[in-house]
């Protein structure tokens, strides 16, 4: 660790140590949050809506646990402020309540434009927001404006440094990877076009090495000073509780960066059975990142800090690879109690939701938590999943009739949810589940219910004639989007996601691992 970086850290974060007892008094009230503001573009809106997530505690993966809130806000027309300028304006006014403390909202114009991407919002605050397309730039004001404009600006000189570098690609053979596919070669053709953002083919192992210790010494001596530059400039202005919040949040997205990159390069050492590049990532993680853990920062303010908090987990996943075992085997050895059990909780309600052992790896958590908090969540979250009746699922197939999981009690039903455009959801399909069809072809109590969230049924259809995703083997249904009671009550963020349920149409506590073989295994145990 760089020495500018120690007195850095050691006069901001340390240089002003609040007391625990302040932190947690200080955001301890449940209360409501308003965002409200204009919309200003040159053309006539397409949207007429603003969808809002908001995160308002760190186990908010948990389906029917109170740490998470969606909705949809109307776009209306109006104007708050005479003359804002040319255009189609609408005003808009959000009210997120129930907010325990401080939480961390996204917003979205419609169904694809991001206006606000995980920002930090306390209860209480009052923000006004002027989103002008017609200038580019979006304004704040309101009695916490400086909160979200810190946040603004601090999220420019992220994407200003993304943008400012070379795209990076890691391969194995250069020129093989550029000639894989007509488009590939188009990019990178074009990238060597002068003023382009190059194409820049970066070579695993030692090579790779020296790229990665160079990416990680910007990280400290340009982009992290840079960042704190920008929240200094807030130090008066913002509450600071708050300010170390987002300087957390600041050095957990730097350090999240630099884990992802180790963890690229510790895979490719570990498949090619590279001891010597091994050891050379085991010396830059020691010279560069060792030090960084749960006791960095005040345990309020990590808690708080979902930057930080992910950081941490992608830290336990490197450890994972570099030393062995699973990401939560070193989660669970985190020294602040509170702050382990945060993390191994999110960490199973996120990753383990019906997988095998699922019950097991739960169980044997839940004699190590201490924090009543995560405890009721887990348990909870375990008897959602485990014995429990599915929840309704009633959708139309390719001719229109309607599909009720309900009916097919007495049938043990693998649920394959995927979409158009999903390489892994193809590649699960055509490695795996097109074999377990196979092998239980002739098994009248046994059924595939394939299960597309794509948008359009058009798409839909087209894939399900491909071929690629699916087979006339499977019941294939349509749930139209992401935003179905059913994935929300499951947890359904990736693809593809399979779930099994029994023949009592009860979910299982152990879903199919993604291996053929174990696959088959798994349904064979169901079906006895």
């Amino acid at each position: 660790m760089s020495k500018y970086l120690w007195i850095l850290l050691l006069a901001g974060v340390w240089g002003e140590v609040y007391a625990q007892e302040y932190l947690t008094d200080h955001f301890s009230d449940t209360g409501t949050a308003v965002i409200y503001g204009m919309i200003n573009s040159y053309e006539a809106p397409h949207h007429d809506s603003i969808r809002y997530r908001c995160y308002t505690g760190p186990l908010w993966y948990y389906p029917e646990g109170n740490d998470y809130q969606e909705g949809v806000c109307e776009v209306r027309a109006g104007n708050l402020m005479e003359g804002a300028g040319p255009g189609h304006e609408r005003v808009f006014d959000i009210r997120l309540s129930g907010l325990r403390g401080p939480s961390y909202v996204k917003l979205k114009l419609g169904v694809k434009d991001p206006i606000l991407d995980y920002y930090l919002i306390r209860p209480g605050d009052t923000i006004w927001m002027k989103i002008d397309y017609t200038r580019g730039h979006t304004l704040f004001g309101g009695a916490n404006g400086d909160l979200f404009r810190c946040q603004y600006e601090l999220q420019l000189a992220m994407y200003n440094s993304m943008y400012a570098r070379n795209s990076i690609m890691k391969v194995e053979d250069s020129a093989q990877f550029v000639h894989s596919t007509e488009k590939i070669l188009r990019l990178y053709e074009d990238s060597r076009i002068p003023g382009r953002r190059k194409m820049l083919l970066e070579p695993y192992g030692r090579e790779g090495i020296k790229a990665l210790q160079n990416r990680i010494d910007r990280i400290w001596k340009e982009e992290f000073p840079h960042r704190m530059d920008i929240l200094a400039d807030y130090a008066g202005k913002i509450d600071p509780a708050t300010w170390d919040i987002l300087r957390a949040d600041i050095l957990g997205d730097l350090l999240l960066s630099a884990y992802s990159k180790f963890i690229t390069e510790y895979r490719y050492a570990r498949m090619k059975e590279d001891s010597e590049t091994m050891d050379e990532l085991d010396r830059l993680f020691g010279e560069k990142l060792s030090g960084y853990d749960e006791r960095f920062l005040q345990d309020e303010v990590i808690l708080h800090s979902r930057e930080y908090r992910r950081s941490l987990e992608s830290r336990a996943q490197c450890l994972a690879f570099k030393e062995g075992g699973k990401s939560i085997d070193y989660l669970s050895k985190l020294q602040v109690p509170r702050i382990r059990d945060v993390l191994t909780a999110k960490y199973l309600i996120e990753n383990f939701a019906g997988r095998e052992g699922m019950y097991e790896w739960t169980k044997e958590v839940l004699l190590s938590i201490e924090d009543p908090y995560c405890r009721m969540h887990l348990e909870e979250w375990l008897h959602h999943w485990v014995d429990q009746k599915v929840e309704p699922l009633s959708l139309p197939d390719t001719e229109g009739r309607t599909v009720d999981i309900r009916d097919l009690e007495g049938k043990v039903v693998l649920l394959d949810f995927w979409f158009t455009g999903c390489k892994p959801c193809v590649w699960f399909h055509k490695t795996s589940l097109s074999k377990v069809k196979a092998h239980f072809a002739d098994e009248e109590d046994f059924a595939v219910l394939s299960v597309s969230v794509d948008r359009s049924r058009d798409t839909w259809l087209k894939s399900v004639a491909s071929g690629q995703y699916t087979s006339d083997a499977a019941i294939n249904v349509h749930i139209k989007g992401r935003d179905h009671p059913f994935l929300k009550a499951y947890g359904i963020l990736g693809y593809p996601t399979v779930l099994l349920v029994d023949r009592e149409g009860r979910m299982t506590g152990s879903a199919v691992p993604r291996d053929a073989e174990e696959m088959i295994e798994v349904i064979k145990r169901k079906l006895d």
